[in-house]
């Protein structure tokens, strides 16, 4: 990889990732602006502004103005890659735990000697977190067939790409030897047994099988009952037991009141005037009770 200065106000990852091929690189790893080089800058005129590209990978979707009025503060320092992965109908890999044909310089990688400390080195230096899955044959059919193998013999000290050795000259290797490769982005939580999640994957709760725990943006676990679908009639609710995460309806809660006179409203919505001198139960839930007594304050007798 290096870095190539190049020269544009709008620059993002489409006009990156298509540059970096214009140059034969495999795709874009990375960009800044900024004036680091100093007179090196200074000394040579903007030639690119205002890069649009409608298409990842071909210069040939990019449209540029060569008028500008910008300075070298925001000249673009770009950074290619030399391996990417593709899919089976050439186009670029760059999801989570997708598998890729592995290419080098738009050539394959054979897979003589390769394991997962090459595979990680490998993963990284695209900027994933870690290989997740490898394997090696001629899969792609086409996509493979129609590129010469263009690296080979890969031996690696350490998960680090700049400590691996690799041989160019491998004109003689067979296409069942390519490398598909997967790889993973850093977790952003991690359960108790060390198995990552990305934000807003899920997993059943390991405490509570039937509760469901999701991955959230501070890198924890919101561990809930999943939605239900039970639908309820008029008059009642659904209600979910957060340990069984079983959901039944319930009748909606109920209000009852009574003022002066005296008026009394029930549970049920119904009215009545009594003007009864005992003592009453308006209403009991377990031990909680709540009576009433009329008394007549002009005394009247009872009607």
């Amino acid at each position: 990889t290096g870095e190539k200065p190049h020269k544009t106000l709008h620059f993002n990852k489409a006009p990156s990732s298509n540059t970096c091929p214009y140059y034969r690189y495999a795709a874009a790893k990375h960009w800044r602006s900024g004036m680091d080089w100093g007179g090196v800058q200074a000394n040579k005129p903007i030639k690119l502004n205002d890069i649009v590209c409608t298409s990842n990978g071909a210069w040939d979707s990019c449209q540029f103005s060569t008028n500008h009025d910008c300075a070298h503060n925001e000249d673009v320092f770009l950074t290619c890659q030399d391996f990417v992965l593709v899919s089976e109908s050439g186009l670029l890999v760059t999801s989570h735990q997708a598998e890729g044909l592995l290419l080098y310089n738009d050539g394959t990688v054979s897979g003589f000697g390769f394991n997962d400390v090459i595979a990680t080195a490998i993963c990284r230096e695209m900027g994933y977190h870690a290989a997740h899955t490898w394997r090696t044959g001629h899969v792609f059919e086409s996509e493979q067939s129609e590129r010469s193998v263009s690296l080979g013999n890969v031996t690696c000290n350490s998960e680090v790409w700049s400590e691996c050795q690799a041989s160019q000259d491998v004109t003689d290797l067979s296409h069942d030897g390519d490398v598909l490769l997967a790889c993973e982005f850093a977790p952003d939580c991690v359960d108790e047994t060390g198995k990552g999640y990305l934000e807003g994957d899920v997993h059943p709760d390991p405490v509570n099988s039937a509760r469901i725990c999701t991955c959230t943006s501070d890198t924890s676990f919101n561990c809930a009952c999943p939605e239900s679908n039970l639908a309820c009639p008029s008059g009642s609710s659904r209600w979910t037991d957060e340990t069984s995460c079983r959901s039944t309806c319930v009748k909606d809660p109920g209000h009852c009141y009574s003022s002066g006179d005296p008026h009394y409203r029930t549970f049920d919505g119904k009215y009545y005037d009594f003007h009864g001198t005992c003592t009453y139960q308006a209403a009991s839930c377990d031990d909680f009770t709540v009576h009433l007594k009329n008394i007549d304050l002009y005394g009247r007798a009872p009607r």
